[in-house]
């Protein structure tokens, strides 16, 4: 009976390493399943420590527990890479739109300064109210017409005192030079005309 264990226990400890060292099964872990179940928690993942049991021998359940806990963390990285990569699509999708729109409506710098480079401006006004004052101004010109005033003269007969009488005179093309000051208003009506020159476009 002796002998019988003895040999039993000798080909199950030669059989161990065998166990423990089995060949890897060639191939991928297995086709990839949309939605399939995520490590509950984020990455980083907590590590198991060591522990005097590390020398017994796993059973298939461990061991498929550890790849499954394993892949878990995997597809939850992958969940947060394709969310990234969503939100990256987005947003390139959104920069394409906007581009393209600030292409096709809004104005460059080239296109404007092309466009108008000099423009000739016309305009004109009517009714602008004119206001202003002016001092010692020059006044020359001629006067046709009949002129009226008053002359000094003696007005009462036996007095001295010089008094005024009234004067007339007949003016026909009469030069007239003075000075003048004082204040005006009124208003105009005429047209106005400029060039515009564009060197630059400066967007607001």
């Amino acid at each position: 009976m002796k002998k019988i264990f003895g040999i039993s226990l000798v080909g199950l400890l030669a059989a161990m390493p065998m166990m423990a060292n089995a060949d890897v099964v060639p191939g991928d872990p297995g086709s990839t399943t949309p939605g399939a179940t995520t490590a509950a928690a984020t990455p980083k993942y907590a590590l198991q420590t060591s522990d005097a049991s590390d020398s017994n021998v796993a059973t298939a359940g461990y061991v498929k527990g550890a790849y499954n806990a394993a892949i878990k963390g995997i597809n939850a990285v992958q969940s947060e890479i394709d969310a990234a990569n969503s939100a990256l699509s987005s947003a390139n999708s959104t920069l394409s739109a906007v581009q393209s729109t600030m292409t096709s409506d809004y104005a460059t710098q080239t296109g404007v300064v092309a466009t108008v480079k000099s423009a000739t401006t016309a305009g004109a006004f009517s009714g602008a109210e004119v206001t202003g004052s002016f001092s010692s101004a020059a006044i020359t010109g001629t006067v046709t017409g009949e002129a009226t005033g008053t002359i000094p003269a003696m007005t009462t007969w036996g007095s001295s005192a010089v008094g005024t009488a009234p004067a007339t005179a007949a003016l026909s093309s009469t030069a007239i030079t003075g000075s003048a000051t004082g204040t005006m208003t009124g208003t105009a009506t005429g047209t106005t005309t400029g060039t515009v020159n564009v060197a630059s476009y400066l967007a607001s």
